[in-house]
């Protein structure tokens, strides 16, 4: 495995190049990323922001989406860059295609459409902005949290009592700045079950985790002093996180899906197919898994 300059455009004669994007913040490869390239062998790999100028990801044969965490900040700026990379010959994982319908939480729509149980939502759209507050009091929800359209580790969310989010004008003004959110009620089983995530390579189930969150914390990130460990979930779980799966516009190379038990049954909160950490430390054969099936896509891209 060599890893390569951000500028370099010569190659290594027969020997596939990856290109794996990051963030500016954080360029260097996430300790979960780590351990998947350690499994793939002679690669030439080039690590590097997707928004570094200097980068040559028209060199690589594909680009791996991974810690882009700031997307969501510059959400039509990171969408130009990946058209720009299709336009390039270049492949990307997940497909533009499947990180676009991802990008926005009206998926949650679909796949609820599509009879994959979702944590109920009423969608604040920026046009209908004054109308707001009817919205939230009329959804008849006592407590509810609140969340960007287009968001990422919890970005613009907040819990709090449907009175308050009605007089938060402030809070509903960085909503409706930043393109519209949505509102859910407040599933009390994250604070005392936590929250499932299920990690898939190439539409297979790899493991899962059992998230929490710290005390006097809903949010389970470990940036909030959240917790996880490795579980296995019951049927009834790994069977409707199949479902949210299945219902994706295309199979996406890596997928996680988040959900709560609540009274009610298991509920997807979340499909993650953009830059989800994947828990590949959770499970020994994980990131073998992660680095044979993206080594089996990559040779059919470099095979175009």
């Amino acid at each position: 495995m060599t890893l390569s300059s951000r500028a370099v455009e010569e190659r290594t004669e027969g020997v596939p190049r990856l290109g794996i994007a990051t963030c500016r913040e954080r360029p260097e490869l996430q300790p979960d990323d780590e351990l998947m390239v350690r499994q793939l062998g002679s690669l030439d790999i080039l690590v590097a922001p997707w928004d570094d100028p200097s980068a040559a990801w028209s060199t690589c044969d594909g680009v791996l989406l991974r810690s882009v965490w700031d997307y969501h900040l510059r959400i039509d700026e990171f969408l130009d860059w990946l058209e720009a990379l299709a336009a390039a010959g270049v492949t990307v994982w997940n497909p533009t295609e499947l990180v676009t319908w991802n990008a926005r939480k009206s998926y949650l729509g679909e796949l609820q459409a599509g009879g994959v149980p979702t944590v109920p939502t009423v969608w604040l759209e920026p046009e209908r902005a004054p109308d707001w507050p009817e919205q939230i009091g009329g959804a008849g929800w006592d407590e509810v949290v609140l969340k960007p359209l287009v968001g990422a580790s919890s970005f613009l969310t907040w819990r709090s009592s449907t009175r308050e989010a009605i007089e938060r004008a402030d809070r509903l003004d960085r909503l409706a700045a930043h393109g519209g959110g949505l509102v859910q009620p407040f599933v009390h089983e994250v604070e005392s079950a936590g929250e499932w995530s299920l990690v898939y390579f190439d539409g297979q189930f790899s493991h899962a985790v059992r998230k929490r969150a710290r005390a006097g914390e809903f949010r389970v990130q470990i940036e909030f002093g959240g917790s996880e460990e490795p579980a296995v979930p019951p049927a009834g779980v790994r069977e409707l996180a199949d479902a949210a799966l299945a219902a994706t516009p295309v199979e996406p190379l890596y997928a996680r899906v988040d959900g709560i038990e609540s009274a009610a049954g298991f509920l997807v909160s979340e499909l993650e197919l953009i830059e989800p950490v994947l828990f590949l430390a959770s499970a020994s054969t994980a990131p073998g898994a992660f680095a044979g099936a993206l080594l089996d896509r990559l040779r059919g891209a470099g095979s175009r």
